[in-house]
């Protein structure tokens, strides 16, 4: 993640793995197992859904993008018995938590002593997961659909931020969930990004932001590659 010490991984049931990087007297790096989380669709433990983890971009501020999608059926079990579970309002979307707490302590402490706040749920991609995403300069975000999908969506650092108190907009609805850690946390789900980019670039697998070479400008591009192209947004 962003200047940090923290190594997050995702898989195919929902589960977000988290470990922290110490560098020893010896100059090696030991990395410290700080807990597993499992996003779900709801969190009761009788009816609960795990959704799959597509892709992932960390975000400043300490928040984390994560990508799912509805589970594909596998013979093993869907839900971990020792990870603390966290609902989500839909299995596909594009779902920012807050890792802050974990973040700010440079010790090796469990995620459950630090906790996770889920920030806001996006799900404008309604037919193909999101497969790449790129935090935006001004603090936004951009995420690209599967090839069913194939667009691009520009979502405002407003869509994607904690906000206590938020006024309801058109589409968008507030939702309360409760995660394993006994908290009551405040979910914004997002059904309409600022803006769709379809047309020529369509589907690609990997986006990155391409800053201009002035000093204080605020103007940028993006790069979004498929196979063996590279397409540039300006």
């Amino acid at each position: 993640s962003n200047n940090s010490q923290i190594l997050v991984a995702g898989d195919d049931r929902g589960g977000i793995r988290l470990w922290r990087a110490q560098l020893t007297n010896d100059d090696t790096i030991h990395f410290n197992h700080l807990g597993l989380v499992q996003v779900v669709t709801n969190s009761d433990n009788d009816s609960a859904v795990s959704c799959s983890v597509v892709c992932m971009e960390a975000l400043s501020g300490g928040r984390l993008a994560v990508s799912t999608d509805t589970v594909v059926s596998t013979n093993q079990p869907a839900l971990f018995d020792v990870a603390a579970r966290v609902s989500v309002q839909a299995s596909r979307g594009v779902h920012v938590f807050d890792f802050s707490g974990l973040l700010a302590t440079p010790t090796v402490v469990s995620i459950a002593t630090t906790g996770i706040k889920a920030i806001t749920c996006l799900t404008g991609h309604t037919k193909d997961a999101v497969i790449c995403m790129c935090e935006l300069p001004d603090g936004g975000l951009l995420t690209g659909g599967g090839k069913m999908d194939a667009t691009l969506q520009m979502w405002s650092r407003l869509q994607i931020i904690d906000q206590q108190t938020t006024s309801k907009q058109e589409d968008d609805y507030l939702v309360t969930i409760e995660d394993d850690f006994q908290n009551q946390i405040t979910s914004i789900v997002q059904s309409e990004a600022i803006k769709t980019l379809t047309g020529d670039v369509g589907y690609v697998f990997a986006l990155t932001v391409l800053p201009d070479s002035k000093d204080n400008s605020d103007y940028y591009a993006i790069a979004a590659a498929r196979y063996n192209t590279i397409k540039i947004i300006i």
